[in-house]
């Protein structure tokens, strides 16, 4: 078993047993891996369960390389914060960006 799928496990188990004292863990592996298959696992699992999320990582995945923490941050990021607003319009009118995040994007600033 390869440790990437170690952490990916060990996200979804954080997501099913969730405790408070999970949540430092899970920013430091956000933060500290750039897995094309972690990151979205831990956005979605911060997303559900971190009450700060909308104004703190799901700011910083609006800039993700990946679509699927871009998504978490469109449809959950705090849009009184301008950058935000501002940010989300950029993806909601790139025609490069992945069409489901385009898409809600758009509901978003709808």
């Amino acid at each position: 078993m390869n440790a990437e799928y170690e952490l990916s496990a060990a996200a979804e188990l954080a997501r099913r047993l969730w405790h408070p004292a999970m949540l430092a863990d899970l920013f430091r592996l956000f933060s500290e891996f750039r897995s094309s298959s972690l990151r979205p696992r831990i956005a979605e699992t911060l997303a559900e369960m971190d009450p700060s999320f909308p104004a703190t990582l799901a700011v910083e995945c609006l800039w993700d390389c990946e679509a699927d923490p871009r998504l978490q941050g469109v449809t959950r990021a705090d849009r009184s914060n301008d950058l935000v607003a501002a940010r989300i319009a950029e993806i909601a009118a790139d025609s490069a960006e992945d069409e489901v995040v385009r898409v809600a994007a758009r509901d978003t600033l709808r």
